[in-house]
């Protein structure tokens, strides 16, 4: 199928947290499509931190401090800023969480300052930071109400109907990516359609 056959699409919904590795490969995937198709993506912040409260013991309790400090500049961002900010401080994110494997506290004022977003989005204190965390914690049940129970990020919607996914390595380009796009908005679309997976061996190639 090639993109002038492409199927209606009304709307696009991505939820995801920003030092999840999965997501920010499929966020790529879903970049390339959305410029090729002239999709309009809504970009959705999400917390594993706040999706596993009361497991902090399982292994990535730092990556959860992460997520909640990371997730609160990214949900400000929509709120002032719109998506497409959400976007673009997502992107300087992961280019330096993923593809330079950095964890040091500059991260986020670099990224904020790349994205050409105010200085005050990296110092978010006080009152501010109670009413990030409300949002945070809003669009997190929202992803999750969107798609249901037992999952985490990614998570796609497409015209309103939601699934986890897809998790993929490498991202697929060019007309894989698209072929791809047409798999899961068609699987998206099927009513009574759930789970479609495999064990998976490898970890993450952000090549």
């Amino acid at each position: 199928m090639t993109s002038a056959e492409q199927p209606r699409v009304d709307s696009v919904e991505f939820w995801f947290d920003p030092v999840c590795p999965w997501a920010w490969m499929s966020s790529r995937w879903l970049t390339e499509v959305s410029e090729k198709l002239g999709l309009t993506v809504a970009w959705r912040p999400f917390s594993l931190a706040i999706l596993n409260e009361g497991n902090e013991d399982d292994g990535h309790r730092d990556a959860y401090v992460r997520s909640l400090v990371l997730g609160k500049a990214l949900i400000v961002t929509e709120r002032d800023h719109g998506s497409e900010a959400v976007w673009r401080l997502y992107t300087e994110l992961g280019n330096r969480l993923h593809h330079d494997a950095r964890d040091d506290e500059a991260v986020l004022a670099e990224a904020v300052a790349a994205a050409d977003l105010p200085e005050s989005i990296a110092n978010i204190a006080g009152d501010d930071a109670d009413t990030a965390e409300q949002l945070l914690r809003a669009s997190t049940a929202a992803g999750i109400e969107a798609v249901g129970p037992g999952v985490g990020v990614p998570i796609l919607s497409i015209n309103g109907k939601a699934f986890f996914g897809p998790v993929v390595t490498p991202r697929p380009k060019g007309q894989d990516a698209l072929n791809l796009w047409n798999a899961v908005y068609y699987a998206t679309q099927t009513p009574g359609f759930y789970e479609l997976k495999r064990g998976r061996e490898v970890g993450p190639d952000f090549s």
